[in-house]
Parts: structure tokens; C-alpha cells; sequence
């Protein structure tokens, strides 16, 4: 994926505050989802699209 570094270092420091806080107030995950941080690990990432189908 084509990501800024900068910007993903910086969404990952705002996400691991909240779990810190034990509460997500950007995407209102439940708290017993909040309480691994993302770090010291190898993670991988997709580009996903939601669709419906049908009317």
C-alpha cells in the first residue's frame, strides 16, 4: 500500500493513546477490543471497499 509514513506513524501513536485510555472515540470499538497496542510486532495491511448489494 501507498502510505505516508509519517501519517501511519501518527495514526498509530492517536490509536494506541486511546487504548491507553481504554476507550475508542474514532471508530467506537468496544472496550474489551481496546487493550492491545499496535507495536514490536510485524503487521500487514490490505485496502478494503465496503459494498452492498442489492437496493
Amino acid at each position: 500500500m501507498k502510505v505516508n509514513p509519517e501519517t501511519l506513524n501518527s495514526e498509530v501513536a492517536r490509536y494506541n493513546k486511546l487504548v491507553e485510555k481504554g476507550k475508542d472515540t474514532y471508530f467506537y470499538k468496544k472496550p474489551k477490543f481496546m487493550s492491545i497496542k499496535v507495536q514490536n510486532e510485524l503487521f500487514y495491511a490490505i485496502r478494503a471497499k465496503s459494498t452492498t448489494l442489492g437496493a
